[in-house]
């Protein structure tokens, strides 16, 4: 999800979804006892550690607009901690959540994906990020952008897969020929960019 207020940049939120016209986020929680594992150094001091779990379960956590929760007289005692069911139950409480599209305050909610669409559908560009082969010195294009299908179809591009890597890293569609693709791409009106 993207919310954008005017006159500022938007912030992307991840693992979002709507359920019953409100606005949520997947998260994990780690389940049982936690393991420390790393170290730090006796002598320097150096070193990391970190908690991890066994197993972790999926929650869902509802979306507030900050300006709606002061209008409905909420404090965040009454909705921190709350499940995404919790919230949408509770009919006051359930007021404050976001939704998509406009929002009180001029917050602006909209899908993430549908707005990098309709971004690369306005520019017409099609970003490709390099890559080259230390073994082979061969040089692979990857695409990078979400395209229109037609689109994807004019570039011809074609599969790499972990079988034709070794190393299995440079999964993805590609092309060796940068200057063919650019050609197809402004055929259509379109440009490549970043090869």
């Amino acid at each position: 999800m993207s919310a954008k207020r005017a006159g500022k940049p938007p912030k992307t939120v991840r693992n979002c979804f709507v359920e019953k016209g409100k606005i949520g986020r997947y998260f994990e929680v780690g389940v049982g006892e936690p393991k420390t594992i790393g170290g730090i150094d006796g002598h320097t001091g150096e070193g990391w550690t970190e908690e991890v779990y066994d197993r972790h379960e999926t929650k869902r956590q509802p979306l507030f607009n900050r300006d709606l929760i002061q209008e409905l007289g909420l404090k965040d005692k009454d909705t921190v901690g709350l499940t995404f069911g919790e919230a949408v139950a509770d009919e006051r409480i359930s007021q404050a959540m976001l939704v998509m599209g406009e929002n009180k305050g001029g917050l602006l909610c909209e899908d993430y994906e549908e707005l990098k669409r309709r971004e690369v559908e306005e520019k017409k560009e099609v970003l490709f990020n390099p890559h080259n082969c230390w073994e082979t010195g061969l040089n692979w294009y990857q695409l990078v952008t979400r395209v229109p299908k037609e689109v994807f179809s004019a570039m011809g591009l074609r599969y790499h897969s972990e079988q034709e890597e070794e190393e299995g890293e440079w999964r993805g569609w590609y092309t060796m020929d940068y200057k063919e693709v650019s050609g197809k791409l402004e055929a259509i009106g379109w440009k490549a960019v970043g090869g």
